[in-house]
Order: structure tokens, then C-alpha cells, then sequence
């Protein structure tokens, strides 16, 4: 599994209970009631977007497009995995392009799940 990574929600703030707000990543969530948002929590999921996969011999890249009319966000968000050519490597690489009219603003981390094999990270000795 792995790797993962979470943005932080856009216009869950402004949103009213059973409005929508945007994740990247994941689509556009229903607003339940008016409790702050938790990342721990279920939200529904009004509309996943759209999404393409593009597989390469050494790479994957997953595609989505966000339109989300009542937050008035639309946005393309690309995430690749690379492994990188006679090395134990992996190059992760987004890219996240706004357009729609309204800003967008948040952060992103990754939760360090990766599993390969049974293994997760090892820590690289010299």
C-alpha cells in the first residue's frame, strides 16, 4: 500500500451542513453537520471527479479533474510513481494546476505508509 498522501480539505469552512466541500484526491465530500472538520472522519462522497490512469513500463500516473460548482473549485491533479532506471528508487511527483476562478489553498503530507513486499521503509546506512 502506499505511499499516501492527504491534502488538507478546500471550503469545508464555508460550507453549511449538507453542502460540499473538495479533497484532492478524493473528490468532492458531503458536509454533515457543524462539528470542525476531522481527518479521522467519514465524509460521503458527493462526486469522486474524473479520473484516468496512464500505466508505463516503469510508471503509473493517476489523473483526476475536480469540478465542484457549489464551491466554485475546479481543479487537475496528477500524482506519478517512477521507479528510477538500475537503482532500488522511487520518484513520486505532483502536480496540482487551479482551473477555476476561486484560489486554492492547503497543505499536503505524506503518511509514510509504503509497503513493498512486505516491508516497509528502511532507512539507508552509510
Amino acid at each position: 500500500m502506499g505511499p499516501v498522501d492527504e491534502f488538507r480539505p478546500l471550503g469545508y469552512d464555508a460550507a453549511k451542513p449538507g453542502g460540499t466541500f473538495v479533497k484532492i484526491g478524493v473528490g468532492t465530500l458531503k458536509r454533515t453537520d457543524e462539528k470542525a472538520y476531522d481527518a479521522y472522519r467519514l465524509y460521503t462522497i458527493a462526486d469522486h471527479g474524473k479520473w484516468s490512469v496512464k500505466r508505463e513500463r516503469d510508471s503509473i500516473e493517476f489523473r483526476q479533474i475536480v469540478r465542484d460548482g457549489i464551491v466554485g473549485l475546479r481543479l487537475r491533479y496528477r500524482k506519478t510513481l517512477r521507479l528510477v532506471k538500475g537503482k532500488s528508487e522511487m520518484e513520486l511527483s505532483h502536480s496540482l494546476m487551479n482551473i477555476g476562478k476561486n484560489a486554492i489553498e492547503t497543505q499536503v503530507y505524506n503518511h509514510n505508509f509504503l509497503v513493498l513486499d512486505g516491508k516497509g521503509p528502511q532507512a539507508e546506512r552509510r
